[in-house]
């Protein structure tokens, strides 16, 4: 019995940890990788809100790699990006982004990369959560007849993008603006990640992507 209460206690630590995580990544609370600010956000009748992250930086923590857990199943494994979270809050940022043993980009506590330039869109290939607004992205990007692609990213790559955003099934498509002090692009959301994060909020209300729950209730 006193085993079962510690263990409910621990589950319901991690619980925890995981939801103020989370909480303080989408509330816009300054973020080591990120801080997030609504104050250059955009809106048009088919969209919501979009977070702007206004800063980012790669965290020294390391993501575990595959071969120990494998980020593809969804699992209760954040110990990685936990400590990486905790490392950027003592750093005065929202949220960090942990690269793999050679030092590429894998992805953050909660969401996935992609970067553009003139090849077209990328994000990382390995040591990922294959994320369900992850999948969407390439979904959209065929739709609008737009290059897309999973490999390595090096935190050059990063910093050298024309464009950067995020994803996650909370936030949507999130452009990021800034990388260490150095501007992306313009210092503003790209074209194609405007064109992408509208469109994303547009599939919202189109019947081919949603089922109703009354079709789930008799299946």
């Amino acid at each position: 019995m006193k085993i079962l209460k510690l263990l409910n206690k621990i589950y319901f630590s991690i619980i925890f940890v995981l939801l103020v995580g989370l909480n303080s990544y989408a509330d816009d609370k300054p973020v080591d990788i990120w801080n997030i600010d609504n104050s250059d956000n955009k809106k048009d009748s088919n969209s919501k809100d979009t977070k702007i992250i206004k800063e980012e930086k790669e965290t020294d923590i390391k993501r575990i790699p595959p071969s120990s857990v494998d980020p593809t199943i969804k699992n209760y494994h954040w110990m990685d990006l936990v400590t990486g979270m905790l490392d950027a809050y003592e750093k005065g940022n929202d949220t960090a982004v942990l690269v793999d043993e050679n030092n590429n980009i894998t992805e953050g506590p909660g969401f996935n990369l992609f970067c553009i330039n003139d090849s077209g869109i990328f994000t990382p290939d390995y040591g990922v959560l294959e994320g369900i607004t992850r999948q969407s992205v390439f979904d959209l990007a065929k739709e609008l007849n737009l290059p897309i692609t999973k490999k390595s990213i090096s935190v050059e790559e990063l910093y050298n993008a024309e464009e950067l955003f995020a994803t996650s099934t909370a936030g949507g498509i999130m452009p990021i603006t800034k990388v260490s002090d150095k501007e992306i692009g313009k210092g503003s959301a790209g074209n194609l990640t405007r064109q992408l994060h509208k469109l994303y909020w547009q599939k919202h209300s189109d019947d081919s992507w949603s089922t109703s729950i009354s079709d789930i209730l008799t299946n």
